[in-house]
């Protein structure tokens, strides 16, 4: 069974606030970035649905569908024929003394509601277009999201790298000075200088990649990025919804929706083929006028093929295997989708669990760590270099950490574009 063409509709009309809504929800807006240099997700998702250079062809497409649909619901045109016999030919016939003239009126009658069936398989097109329309709606508001979301990782990297950055000049400087008391090696101050130096680098490099990320999301709507940042919190770990929740709704996938819009078509054309099948009438009715004895009368006359076997019995045949084809695609994307949506929810809870991890268990003993050594550095038993590796452990964790957070919401942005689900809530999150 597939759904009838007015759940479909109900749907997909909803399908964009439930995935838009879900996104947006998703993230923490940053209240301390002025409107002027960042922009948010709901934003960028408008600008995307509005501007997207895909998305403008389909009112041409469409227009050329209602087209077609209004092509779908005309009548056969009624015919004029004029017939003049028996003249021009010899002896008593040989001009038009003796000629008949018929004028005829005729019109074909559809049989076996063939007008009704193209409007059907016009009106399945149609209905697959708008769903094919939503499809690519939700395409584009779901690569909108990933593209937000890379940015903000790179912004959460860069936020990291730079605190990272201060803490090495500020152990340099200590370094340095203990090396001018002779203190300290000054290989010391040469591997802190190196360190400094790579900060830097990857701090220009983020910079980079930022500048990039900025372009590329603005390329969702054709436009130039006049934004510097995102708004949002990466660490706002959203909660999972249940598989068993998971597996009902992807009965409400995107794909499936197209391909029982396909099936539509597909039955609509087993009910076309069949139609064509059987033979029209075509009634005329004319005036005859005898010039022998210039008299008038009238003619009528039907007209129907004669078919001893149904002649359009190939087309059925086919567009019946093309229905059963359909049924069977439809079972077997289903089949596709709950194991994909298997495969993302393991990814979606090893990667969330690992986050966990990081966060609850990994990152106090890492500050625990940098607590230890500060408090022997200051009793002269650890060195700067050995307070600046502890520091690096803890940016080392906090970048994985940030990575992971990354790898969750795209996870659940595909779990989304699967089953039409918005993000459930939010775990709150502290890497500072």
């Amino acid at each position: 069974m597939y759904l009838s063409k007015r759940q479909v509709r109900l749907m997909l009309s909803g399908r964009i606030a439930t995935i838009g809504a879900g996104l947006v929800l998703t993230l923490a807006v940053s209240q301390g970035v002025s409107a002027q240099t960042s922009i948010g997700l709901a934003r960028a998702l408008q600008l995307s649905l509005a501007n997207n250079q895909e998305l403008q062809l389909y009112p041409y497409q469409r227009n050329s569908s209602e087209a077609l649909l209004l092509q779908a619901g005309l009548r056969p045109t009624p015919r004029a024929e004029l017939v003049v016999e028996n003249a021009l030919g010899s002896g008593d016939y040989s001009g038009f003394d003796a000629s008949e003239t018929t004028l005829a009126l005729s019109q074909v009658i559809e049989l076996g509601e063939k007008r009704e069936q193209r409007i059907s398989v016009a009106q399945a097109r149609q209905d697959l277009l708008s769903t094919e329309y939503e499809l690519s709606r939700l395409d584009v508001l779901a690569e909108t999201s990933r593209r937000y979301y890379q940015m903000l990782a790179v912004q959460a990297q860069a936020q990291i790298n730079a605190k990272r950055l201060a803490q090495d000049l500020k152990a340099l400087e200590i370094t340095r000075n203990r090396n001018r008391a002779g203190a300290t090696a000054a290989a010391d101050v040469s591997k802190l200088e190196l360190r400094v130096a790579r900060s830097r680098a990857t701090a220009q490099s983020l910079d980079n990649a930022q500048l990039l990320a900025a372009r590329r999301l603005a390329a969702m709507w054709q436009g130039e990025p006049d934004f510097e940042r995102v708004e949002g919190d990466l660490s706002a770990m959203p909660a999972l919804p249940s598989l068993q929740a998971l597996r009902t709704a992807i009965q409400r996938s995107s794909s499936l929706e197209r391909q029982f819009a396909l099936l539509r078509l597909a039955d609509a054309s087993v009910g076309l083929a069949q139609a064509n099948g059987k033979n029209d009438l075509t009634l005329g009715l004319g005036l005859r006028h005898l010039e022998a004895s210039n008299d008038q009368a009238l003619v009528f006359f039907v007209s129907t093929p004669l078919s001893f076997s149904n002649p359009n019995e190939g087309r059925i045949r086919a567009a019946r295997a093309d229905h059963l084809r359909g049924t069977r695609e439809a079972e077997l994307l289903t089949q596709t989708l709950e194991l994909e949506l298997l495969q993302l929810y393991q990814q979606l809870q090893n990667h969330r669990d690992q986050a966990l991890q990081v966060r609850d268990e990994l990152l106090p003993r890492s500050r625990k760590l940098i607590d230890d050594i500060q408090q022997g550095y200051q009793l002269g038993q650890y060195s700067a270099l050995q307070w600046v590796d502890a520091q690096e452990e803890r940016f080392v964790l906090e970048r994985e950490l940030i990575d992971l957070y990354t790898t969750i919401y795209l996870l659940l942005l595909e779990l989304e574009r699967i089953t039409g689900e918005p993000l459930q809530g939010v775990i709150e999150g502290d890497i500072s």
